[in-house]
């Protein structure tokens, strides 16, 4: 692989600020933008206990959610509980400490006082996952979306567990649920359209990434997506044209930037592939990717020098 580099994010941790989505595997080939996707290594925290078994996810399926009911608590719009925001406070600080089980306890307490915070949902969910809780995590999901069965990124945070799990059938349904509850979700398309590309239908994912760029124009990662998956099907020129469009949107996004210097390096335009990674370096000076995509140019070309002072700026 020419470079490892940035993953997509999947709609937990984009949820809440991070990194996410399974690791990338295109089913056939291998393209230069297919050495972006790396994976993401989360920390084991320690396991929740005393969670009572549920069924697999494919059985839950099968037949409807539980109708919605109202939270225990109702909520005066723009006004924070004091009881709530403390209560928060204090499962922050046992997350941070390493213990999941108290910090899952608190989550309870707040989830009882305001079922209809899904932020909160996701954390214990996030908890349940992070200790490798799938069980956990499947019946807090489906707790939280009896209250809030209209919530699509508690959909697909289900989803993209249950993909990461090998169990792509199952994640398939949960994607379309997502997809009922927020047909406007960017990164919805992402992850289902990556994970029909992982498995090698590329019809499809091109169908769901082209849908979600109809309903999400400006979505750089959703062009980052596609580029990737005609880049891996042999399409560069498409790919290049995906790109191109991305970038006119948003000139200053370095990831794209990045994304274009492969492929300009791929079609040998040598000129136009440093540009890229100079405008990518210069606006993001730590985006050490693409100095290292850089670097390797650079050293492949035989221009030792330059490739040593690109390895040394990333």
């Amino acid at each position: 692989p020419f470079v490892a580099g940035q993953r997509l994010a999947g709609a937990a941790e984009e949820a809440l600020g991070g990194l996410a989505a399974p690791s990338a595997r295109v089913g056939s080939g291998g393209g230069l933008l297919q050495t972006l996707m790396a994976k993401v290594v989360t920390k084991p925290r320690r396991s929740r206990k005393n969670v009572s078994p549920v069924p697999d996810a494919m059985d839950a399926m099968a037949g409807a959610m539980p109708e919605a009911v109202p939270g225990s608590r109702k909520k005066v719009p723009g006004v924070e509980d004091p009881a709530v925001t403390r209560l928060m406070s204090e499962a922050k600080a046992a997350a941070a400490a390493g213990d999941a089980g108290i910090a899952l306890k608190i989550y309870e307490d707040i989830v009882q006082m305001d079922a209809g915070n899904g932020k909160m949902w996701m954390k214990m969910f996030l908890l349940c996952r992070s200790g490798k809780d799938f069980a956990g995590g499947r019946e807090v999901l489906r707790r939280g979306l009896t209250h809030l069965p209209g919530n699509a990124i508690l959909w697909q945070a289900w989803a993209d567990m249950e993909r990461g799990l090998g169990k792509h059938e199952v994640a398939r349904k949960l994607y379309r649920r997502a997809m009922e509850a927020n047909p406007h979700l960017a990164s919805l398309y992402n992850a289902w359209g990556g994970m029909e590309r992982e498995r090698g239908n590329v019809k499809l994912a091109r169908e769901l990434l082209t849908k979600g760029l109809k309903r999400n124009p400006t979505s750089a990662r959703l062009h980052m997506s596609l580029a990737v998956l005609e880049d891996v099907a042999g399409n560069t020129e498409v790919a290049h044209a995906v790109l191109s469009r991305g970038l006119k949107l948003e000139p200053d996004n370095a990831h794209l930037h990045h994304a274009m210097g492969m492929l300009e390096f791929k079609r040998r335009s040598l000129g136009e592939a440093r540009e890229r990674f100079r405008v990518a370096t210069q606006v993001d000076p730590d985006f050490t990717m693409a100095w290292l995509s850089w670097g390797r140019m650079e050293e492949e070309l035989g221009y030792a020098d330059s490739a040593r002072d690109k390895y040394a700026a990333g």
